[in-house]
C-alpha cells in the first residue's frame, strides 16, 4: 500500500477553490483512492487537544 502526506500549505496551493471543507477534502481522498483501483484506505486524522488551566 502507497503512503504518502501533504502538507496543508500544499492544498491550499491546490486546491482552494475545489476543496471548500475538511468533509470534501476526505471524500476526494476516498474517491482518488478508487479511482487509482486501491483495495483499501486508510485515512489518519489528528485532532489536537489542547488544554488551558485557568488558576
Amino acid at each position: 500500500m502507497a503512503n504518502f502526506s501533504v502538507a496543508a500549505r500544499t492544498l491550499i496551493h491546490l486546491g482552494a477553490e475545489l476543496i471548500t471543507s475538511d468533509e470534501v477534502a476526505i471524500n476526494e481522498l476516498v474517491k482518488n483512492a478508487f479511482d487509482a483501483e486501491s483495495k483499501r484506505v486508510r485515512i489518519n486524522v489528528f485532532i489536537p487537544i489542547f488544554a488551558f488551566v485557568n488558576r
